[in-house]
């Protein structure tokens, strides 16, 4: 660290930008705090924490790729040009809802692939499906697959923190909840859960927005962490968390008559 220091900080290296991808722990970033410019990708901007605010600029990704980028990013990385992309690659972008990670890794197995017609209709129908685990393994993507990534970044959370978390697997795909419904099934008022919740957006883990008629938050979560938290259960494993959720809301109705 000290001899990088010294580089970095010599006037040659003055104008040079320093990239830090994929950064998933704050010690990366105290570690790499160099008096030049640095430019952090990370899935977790609560890393940022160590750094006073007023030195950085946040620039959140979190939407995804518009249709437009997906299809740019397919025909940079495929050299094609992007009116000859096949229709699947909307499919693609429209079925991953602009996931970056998904794009990036359809489009470099796609590259490699020799028969690419049959490959696109093969993962819009793996993504429809929701069959992630079939997405795997390409040379240049740090990860194995879109799992092996998801599943990263949840084991990266506390025990406390992952425990609520992988809980979440009772909800639907694409279904906003409401807070008072993770109060029932996290057994916890409010504030906690508030709080709870933004821990989990600003790791990446999901998303809020405010419903103005029902004067409520409410978060959604990527069908990818929930298909993932799925696929660690047994289906009785399954079926317990969700007779254990209903049992919950049984017990406030029948608290409600007396």
């Amino acid at each position: 660290q000290e001899i990088l220091r010294k580089l970095l900080s010599s006037e040659n290296y003055s104008n040079c930008l320093l990239v830090l991808d994929d950064v998933w722990k704050s010690e990366v970033v105290r570690a790499f705090k160099l008096p030049i410019k640095t430019m952090i990708t990370t899935q977790d901007s609560s890393i940022m924490d160590v750094i006073n605010k007023t030195c950085i600029t946040m620039i959140d990704c979190n939407t995804g790729f518009t249709e437009e980028q997906s299809l740019n990013f397919f025909s940079n990385n495929l050299r094609v040009d992007e009116k000859d992309l096949p229709s699947e690659a909307a499919l693609i972008h429209q079925e991953a809802r602009g996931n970056p990670m998904i794009i990036s890794l359809v489009a470099s197995l796609i590259a490699q692939s020799e028969n690419g017609t049959e490959r696109w209709n093969y993962y819009v129908r793996s993504l429809r499906n929701r069959s992630y685990g079939k997405i795997t393994k390409q040379s240049s993507y740090e990860h194995d697959g879109i799992m092996d990534a998801v599943k990263m970044s949840i084991q990266a959370l506390d025990d406390d923190l992952r425990k609520k978390y992988e809980q979440l697997a009772v909800f639907l795909d694409d279904d906003p909840i409401p807070t008072a419904a993770l109060q029932k099934l996290w057994d916890l008022d409010k504030y906690d859960v508030e709080d709870m919740m933004n821990t989990f957006v600003r790791k990446s883990l999901a998303s809020s927005e405010w419903d103005s008629i029902q004067e409520s938050t409410l978060y959604s979560f990527h069908d990818l962490h929930l298909a993932y938290m799925r696929s660690q259960d047994t289906l009785e494993a399954l079926a317990h968390k969700h007779k254990t959720f209903v049992h919950k809301y049984l017990q406030t109705v029948q608290n409600d008559r007396f």
